[in-house]
């Protein structure tokens, strides 16, 4: 038997232009998706949550949507989004992933492509369901933002913000979403915060130990006040990757502005400081014995900016545009303003 090769959406083949294509016209495996979507509490961490968990997910549900892509008559896939924008007028902004309108194939396989004769539907929190407009998707950062026009007002989320370096290890963090099907449950996967970045090529991306199922793809992560902090990604891994909302505003805003896409190229890669391996703090340490935090540079693409300005393996970054670096993230948002 031939053992299958856990899929990966995150990775990259090397890219030394960094175009804007996101999967790169790579393939991954999808399984299923549009007959085996289990709700949250089907998961044993999710069975039995705690009040504060229940109040923290309530505070977001008004801005908790469920998704529905079809192909012509064909169910594609379901997953969850979040109420970006709501005006006096009922004009309704969800951001998503882009996982709900990929081409599929024959072998379960979604391409890096739209999908033929593509409808999204929106099932709304007040339980009115709406036909959606793809307004624009990123394969980059695999974000879909969909809008429609509602019948009734809709609530916003609450957006907050998240840096990795202030949030603690074992953080509480919630996953909430909304089920796909009549009475379209509220459902909520309560997890804790990991510092070690996930191991994508989307350097962005950050962890929790969210246990969310595949109807949960594309629904907001939030922090103990209700606030969204970020984009869940169904993924088979031990953590569930998100989209920290510092990046997803900016990339928002950007577009609004520009009507254009837009994506750092750092040209190098780095782990923070504090989740290094010992052996690497030690390497540092020997040379730079009075420094406790910044970024380990890992790796220097060739031909790079980076490379070009003589960064190197084993560099530590401290400062950045005149700021204290304590996170690869904070360089990552320096970069995508």
């Amino acid at each position: 038997m031939i053992k299958r090769r856990a899929f990966n959406p995150w990775e990259r083949s090397d890219h030394p232009d960094y175009d804007n294509s996101f999967w790169n016209e790579k393939e991954y495996y999808t399984g299923d998706w549009a007959n085996k979507r289990p709700m949250f509490t089907e998961r044993p961490d999710n069975a039995c949550c705690d009040f504060k968990t229940k109040q923290a997910g309530l505070k977001a549900s008004h801005s908790v949507v469920a998704l529905v892509s079809y192909t012509g008559d064909e169910l594609l896939s379901q997953g969850c989004g979040t109420i970006h924008e709501a005006d006096e007028q009922n004009n309704i902004t969800v951001i998503t992933s882009a996982n709900l309108i990929r081409r599929p194939s024959k072998n379960n396989i979604a391409e890096n492509s739209l999908a033929d004769d593509l409808k999204v539907v929106v099932h709304a929190p007040d339980y009115a369901s709406y036909e959606g407009n793809i307004c624009i998707y990123d394969y980059h950062y695999n974000l879909l933002v969909i809008t429609f026009k509602s019948d009734t007002p809709l609530q916003a989320a609450r957006l907050g913000t998240i840096d990795d370096f202030s949030k603690k290890v074992d953080d509480s963090v919630i996953a909430p979403g909304r089920y796909f099907t009549k009475p379209f449950d509220f459902m909520v996967a309560p997890g804790y915060f990991r510092h070690d970045r996930c191991d994508y090529d989307c350097k962005e991306l950050s962890g929790t130990t969210c246990d969310i199922t595949r109807c949960g793809d594309g629904g907001p992560l939030i922090n103990l006040c209700g606030e969204i902090i970020g984009i869940n990604f169904y993924h088979l891994d031990l953590l569930t990757p998100f989209l920290p909302i510092n990046v997803v505003k900016k990339w928002w805003k950007h577009y609004k502005l520009h009507r254009e896409l837009r994506h750092p190229y750092l040209g190098f890669d780095a782990t923070n400081f504090y989740v290094a391996d010992v052996n690497l703090i030690e390497r540092v340490i020997r040379n730079f014995p009075n420094i406790s935090q910044g970024v380990i540079v890992k790796t220097v693409m060739p031909e790079s900016s980076a490379h070009y300005a003589g960064l190197e393996q084993d560099d530590i970054i401290v400062r950045c545009d005149g700021k204290t670096v304590d996170s690869f993230l904070q360089v990552c948002f320096t970069f995508n303003c």
